[in-house]
């Protein structure tokens, strides 16, 4: 399978007497293309660049190029000042530790 296109999956199934099933057809679409990326809606800030409450909506705009089934995201803690994540600073302890 090397071609994105609609592809079909057929199978049929024999017992032992050597009885044969209908055959189930199942019609798919290999798609390896990813859709284009979102732009993000900058948030309200406040006269010192911080995000202006602790309860706030992250949007964006999807891309026009192709309609998304879905989205995921990934929220991660960062320290300002050092750039670390949260699990970096797990890393760091874990391995002081040891």
């Amino acid at each position: 399978m090397r071609e994105d296109d609609e592809w079909y999956f057929y199978l049929s199934a024999v017992d032992y007497a050597g009885n044969w099933s209908d055959t189930a057809v199942m019609k798919f679409t290999r798609d390896t293309v990813p859709p284009g990326k979102v732009v993000f809606n900058d948030p309200q800030l406040d006269d010192k660049n911080y995000i202006s409450s602790n309860t706030f909506n992250i949007d964006w705009i999807p891309p026009t190029d192709e309609e998304a089934e879905g989205y995921s995201f990934r929220l991660d803690l960062v320290d300002a000042r050092s750039g670390k994540t949260l699990e970096e600073y797990a890393e760091d302890w874990r391995t002081k530790k040891e």
